[in-house]
């Protein structure tokens, strides 16, 4: 029996928030930078994690530029989790994968604090950020994984293309309820499994 590899976007899929930095960082960060110069805290904040989320400067190189000494990690955990997954999770046969732009580190503590036990790739372990077609052209080959095998979900568009130029089947995650999409949509965890229950 074919059982597809599902990969998951992180935000605004399993979470709620579809923008992390934004919605559930930022207020810590910008209450505890020490920012000097021309730009603004928040452009800074902005392009300071940009990099972070690259590879391009790791964790403690991200608070240092920041001026933020000793940081409380917690503040990773201001996301909320879709509840729906959980059962989601559980009842998967598939090998399931989370694909998101973020950093491995922050991504590991956060994992480590909610239980989280499977592959959890982020653009900072792969050095690209989605929508680039390379960043899922590294997740598979991590994976060891061809597209074909794949089921890919995401609650962008934009970050649908490639996975489907790729070869990959994907699958629009929007929990409102905006329809105007060329790819399958689905509105939550019960509706994909359905999906899948399908292919």
């Amino acid at each position: 029996m074919f059982k597809p590899t599902i990969i998951l976007d992180a935000m605004g899929v399993i979470f709620h928030e579809e923008d992390d930095l934004a919605e559930a960082f930022m207020p810590y960060l910008e209450r505890y930078a020490v920012i000097y110069g021309e730009f603004s805290r928040k452009r800074t904040i902005e392009s300071t994690y940009l990099r972070l989320s690259k590879g391009e400067i790791n964790s403690d190189q991200f608070f240092r530029q920041l001026g933020i000494q000793q940081p409380d990690l917690d503040f990773l955990l201001n996301v909320s989790l879709d509840r729906e997954f959980l059962r989601f999770m559980k009842e998967q046969n598939s090998k399931l994968v989370v694909l998101s732009n973020d950093s491995q580190e922050w991504a590991n503590y956060r994992n480590e604090r909610l239980g989280f036990h499977f592959p959890y790739i982020t653009s900072s372990l792969l050095g690209i950020r989605k929508p680039e077609r390379k960043a899922y052209e590294k997740a598979c080959w991590f994976l060891n994984e061809s597209p074909e095998n794949c089921i890919y979900v995401d609650n962008l568009k934009s970050n649908l293309h490639e996975p489907k130029s790729l070869g990959m089947d994907v699958v629009l995650f929007r929990r409102d309820r905006k329809n105007n999409s060329p790819y399958p949509i689905v509105r939550n965890f019960a509706e994909l499994n359905q999906y899948l229950r399908g292919t």
